[in-house]
């Protein structure tokens, strides 16, 4: 998937579905899952374009902005605090 061979994968999936898979709900979750976003597993063009392709960027983000911010030593918050402190940064 990662050289953009969605396609490729959808079809082993398939093929490991019909041989060798003991847990077929389970199996077709997925299947259907890569099957629905087929499209937005263009990995090699979104390399090609200098995006970014995991979550990690993300997560950092998550991680300085939410952790440092609402869960400093000795900080206690309320819903409408929680909710009111993005808004202002």
């Amino acid at each position: 998937m990662y050289d953009g061979e969605v396609l490729q994968v959808l079809s082993e999936m398939k093929k490991a579905f019909e041989e060798k898979i003991s847990n077929t709900d389970e199996a077709l979750k997925h299947y259907n899952y890569f099957t629905n976003n087929k499209n937005r597993m263009q990995y090699d063009i979104y390399r090609e374009k200098n995006l970014p392709v995991g979550s990690g960027l993300i997560e950092g983000k998550c991680k300085l902005i939410v952790n440092r911010r609402f869960k400093g030593n000795g900080m206690h918050w309320k819903k409408a605090g929680n909710e009111r402190v993005p808004e202002v940064r």
